[in-house]
């Protein structure tokens, strides 16, 4: 399957679910957001995917006032899964989950549309995951236990140390 070919079936399985919960596209990526909370299928693609015909899929939070990896607020939602503390592969969503932050994340499902005729399946499989977990998934997330997640189970990198910032400094405000 070529990419174009792969892009339909995106529109035509996952996009229509996604759609239903409020999502909207952001470029190639689809983004939940309310208030504070960013929730976002992450789609990631580096100098090798369209050579190798395979796309990588991420699922992330955030919170809007949490700076990114180039220590500033983003305008929009950050291309990277490294500004995202809080990240799991989409066939994950449902199981148990537990933070750990690292700086060149892994957790994605890669797609390798290239060698099938069809995603429809896998396409499917995700927009029911993310359509009967994602709620429960970003509830875990209020500020305050984002902040004791980072603290307790970081490595203290750079980034973690500015969220703990941006965690305290948002919980002065309220």
């Amino acid at each position: 399957m070529k990419v174009i070919e792969f892009n339909n079936e995106i529109k035509k399985y996952l996009w229509p679910c996604l759609q239903n919960l409020d999502f909207v596209q952001y470029e190639s990526s689809f983004v939940y957001s309310n208030d504070i909370n960013q929730f976002v299928l992450l789609r990631i693609n580096d100098k090798y995917s369209g050579l190798c015909q395979y796309t990588d899929f991420s699922v992330c939070f955030r919170h809007n006032f949490l700076r990114d990896v180039w220590e500033k607020v983003p305008n929009n939602i950050p291309k990277e899964r490294s500004s995202f503390p809080f990240r799991v592969k989409p066939s994950l969503l449902s199981e148990k989950w537990s933070y750990r932050f690292v700086l060149n994340p892994d957790e994605s499902d890669r797609f390798e549309y290239g060698k099938l005729n069809s995603l429809e399946n896998s396409l499917m499989s995700v927009a029911e995951n993310v359509k009967n977990n994602f709620s429960k998934w970003m509830l875990q997330f209020s500020p305050q236990n984002s902040l004791r997640l980072i603290q307790q189970h970081g490595s203290n990198s750079f980034i973690e140390q500015l969220w703990t910032q941006d965690y305290e400094r948002y919980l002065k405000s309220i």
